[in-house]
């Protein structure tokens, strides 16, 4: 732990064998994946292959840690390691099987709730904020657009005001870029897919998006735009452990989310205070 206020441990238990999956991580500050300063080891006693661990651990990366943000500041050390020592006693995993699949689920899910662990108590944190994002043209451009609504000053200040301004949502997902084509190329594309779509737009339609703040529905795109909505009840639904924004862009099936917290003065005197 450095500016860690508790610490973050994750566990699963997967199949009849059964196996165990736990991690543990630190870090919540200067972090905005590819990963950041960071570091987080997850464990398992199944026995598995170090080719079959990597990809499960690059799967649930693409969902979990590269969808975290605390300050849009990224770093040199991070690291995530997944390592398995065969103790359970039960058959190798196998790659394509229902037995990879549940056990990449298990690491996964524990991956998840750390990168929540970690948002949760980001620097200065005072809750933690979840974009879920749904009708996306496709789950590469449903993460960039989660991502960048978690990742906005503007919006990160409003829901440290518990502010429910539909406006900043809107307007970070409007801002919505895909990552760089390794980033992409972890996330499934193809390297010429990849290459065509790195750096470029998510596709965002203010026409046909939906808003809700959180569980208030504040902006419809099909009934007009902005909609009528009782502010203070809004307000008062902010000010809770979570802060969930759903998004639905309408124009697909992609689904996707993103960890972060809200920018407080917390945070600006931690860091202003911070040297090496």
């Amino acid at each position: 732990m450095t500016t860690d206020t508790v610490s973050k441990v994750a566990h699963a238990t997967v199949g009849a064998g059964p196996a165990t999956v736990v991690g543990i991580a630190k870090g919540v500050g200067m972090i905005h994946p590819r990963m950041a300063t960071m570091l987080a080891v997850v464990l398992t006693d199944a026995a598995v292959e170090p080719s079959v661990l990597h990809d499960l651990l690059r799967a649930a990366t693409v969902e979990t840690w590269n969808q975290l943000s605390v300050d849009g500041d990224t770093s040199t050390n991070d690291t995530v390691v997944l390592l398995a020592s065969g103790a359970a006693g039960a058959a190798p995993v196998v790659p394509g099987t229902p037995g990879a699949a549940l056990l990449g689920g298990a690491i996964q899910a524990v991956a998840r709730s750390l990168a929540r662990q970690q948002a949760a108590d980001g620097e200065g944190a005072t809750t933690l904020v979840t974009c879920q994002v749904s009708g996306a043209r496709d789950d590469v451009d449903a993460r960039a657009v989660a991502r960048a609504v978690v990742s906005s000053s503007l919006l990160k200040a409003a829901v440290h005001g518990r502010d429910p301004n539909w406006g900043r949502v809107a307007g970070a997902a409007g801002n919505a870029r895909l990552g760089e084509v390794r980033l992409l190329e972890m996330a499934g594309l193809d390297h010429a897919d990849a290459c065509a779509r790195a750096g470029a737009p998510a596709l965002v339609d203010p026409a046909a998006m939906r808003i809700a703040i959180p569980g208030h529905l504040v902006y419809e795109g099909p009934a007009g735009g902005p909609v009528g909505f009782d502010r203070a009840a809004a307000r008062g639904a902010m000010d809770a452990p979570e802060v969930l924004i759903r998004i639905d862009l309408g124009v697909g099936d992609g689904t996707g989310e993103a960890f972060g917290c809200p920018l407080t003065e917390g945070y600006v005197t931690e860091n202003s205070e911070y040297t090496t």
